[in-house]
């Protein structure tokens, strides 16, 4: 079977993993889950030097590990301390009245390793109007 697939490039059905920051809040897309393996908890590294930060699977019992709080289409760390010690190598803009700031990072997955970095220098901002809610819609 091998020989007939010469020359093919297997398509990649998942998305990179990702690191999205709203309102001063974080999350990782499932995917970054998936490529770690589905773990119940995380060890949390930031380098602010490089502004980077990589997520490495834990059990709940490893020193410094971050539980994981599964949503189903994303990930959220369980820690604030964590997340505040990733917010600070951003500098976001601040919002406006009706408007989030959203910025996203894909991270590189090293499979070798079992561990996922993002480089927050490859950061993408931006300012979205807010959705209006479902109450103020007309009918």
């Amino acid at each position: 079977m091998g020989g007939l697939l010469d020359g093919f490039t297997e398509i990649r059905l998942a998305k990179p993993p990702r690191l999205t920051i709203r309102d001063r809040n974080i999350s990782f897309n499932a995917d970054t889950g998936i490529l770690l393996g589905h773990p119940s908890a995380v060890i949390t590294y930031v380098n602010a030097e490089t502004r980077q930060i990589a997520l490495k699977p834990a059990r709940s019992t490893d020193r410094n590990a971050v539980p994981i709080i599964d949503r189903r289409t994303y990930l959220s760390l369980a820690d604030g301390t964590a997340e505040q010690a990733i917010l600070r190598l951003f500098d976001l803009p601040a919002s406006r009245p009706g408007h989030t700031v959203v910025s996203y990072i894909d991270g590189h997955h090293y499979d070798d390793l079992g561990i996922i970095i993002f480089d927050a220098k490859y950061a993408i901002t931006r300012v979205r109007p807010d959705a209006p809610s479902r109450s103020r819609v007309a009918a």
